[in-house]
């Protein structure tokens, strides 16, 4: 049955899905994870995690994604190393980061 074989590229995004549209030069996501209950997304990349916000409404502009902020990996981390994997406490105040060091994260959200 439908054997399936090589196809190439992604399959399409479900009818829910939401789509990151990252525009800032030179930024690899690495690692992704959602907030608990916000519509908030911490991105993995080289050097730093960031904080995305989906669906702002922005005057005249309709709604837009956007960075909320950027933290720097732990300090002593090698030059060339990334986030691995990023998370967010249950209650969502809390968010850590894994990097390809060995290096722990922590920090509060804003």
């Amino acid at each position: 049955r439908g054997g399936g074989g090589g196809g190439g590229g992604a399959p399409p995004l479900p009818p829910s899905a939401m789509q990151l549209s990252c525009t800032a030069p030179g930024v690899v996501a690495r690692c992704l994870c959602s907030h608990p209950r916000l519509p908030l997304y911490l991105v993995g990349s080289d050097g730093v995690v960031q904080c995305w916000q989906f669906g702002q409404s922005v005057q005249g502009l309709g709604l837009h994604d956007h960075l909320r902020a950027q933290y720097a990996l732990p300090v002593g981390t090698a030059s060339g190393h990334h986030a691995t994997s990023v998370r967010f406490s249950p209650c969502g105040e809390l968010f850590g980061c894994i990097d390809t060091t060995g290096r722990v994260g922590l920090w509060r959200l804003f």
